[in-house]
């Protein structure tokens, strides 16, 4: 996007400030070179709470890549109004799930997890890593490849740092849920959170 990054030095030091605490933190970098950075206590609730999606047709912004984390958000955030939904589901103009405006998917087709692959139009999300990550240790069955929307979901999932592994309860209005699936892939991952938390020195 073109705005110079401060030096990590830089951002470790302010952010350190809140370090031993259970709180998320967001740092803005803007234009003009300003940083704003917002924290807020963890919201456990939110950890793999169902949340509802409306599918809403994305072709993106111009020439910005879907792995650049914006603020232009006040099409999805008037769209999931409209469409009375928590997020909405990213399709493109040919069929093919991207993201939420807030999430990473996941999916179940015919016993298989699949998740689209990052190739450049989503956000290849930390959490996601770690599902992919779990999976594999596990030998669950699992795909990384391109997902269309009119694809059967047995189960249906988004991921993010701050709801982890959630089901999606409906989409569209469709009651779909979760499953055994993503309940072995998230108990999976709550094993790996606490084994690198534990691995991990006091500050």
């Amino acid at each position: 996007m073109g705005i110079a990054l401060p030096p990590r030095e830089l951002i470790l030091h302010e952010i350190s400030y809140t370090l031993g605490q259970d709180v998320s933190q967001r740092l803005t970098l803007t234009a003009g070179g300003n940083r704003v950075l917002h924290t807020r206590p963890i919201d456990a609730a939110r950890l793999g709470r169902p949340v509802t999606l409306g599918g809403l047709e994305w072709a993106g912004l111009g020439d910005l890549p879907g792995s650049v984390k914006h603020c232009l958000r006040a099409p999805w955030m008037m769209a999931s109004r409209r469409l009375g939904v928590e997020e909405v589901l990213l399709v493109d103009p040919a069929g093919w799930l991207l993201e939420t405006d807030r999430s990473n998917v996941f999916a179940v087709v015919d016993g298989v997890l699949v998740t689209p692959p990052a190739e450049g139009r989503i956000l290849d999300g930390v959490t996601r890593r770690a599902l992919i990550e779990v999976a594999r240790e596990l030998g669950l069955p699992l795909q990384v490849r391109p997902v269309r929307r009119d694809e059967r979901f047995e189960e249906l999932y988004v991921s993010s740092t701050l709801k982890e592994l959630a089901p999606v309860s409906t989409l569209n209005g469709r009651p779909i849920g979760g499953g055994p699936l993503g309940e072995a892939l998230y108990a999976g991952f709550r094993a790996l959170v606490l084994r690198e938390c534990r691995s991990r020195p006091a500050s």
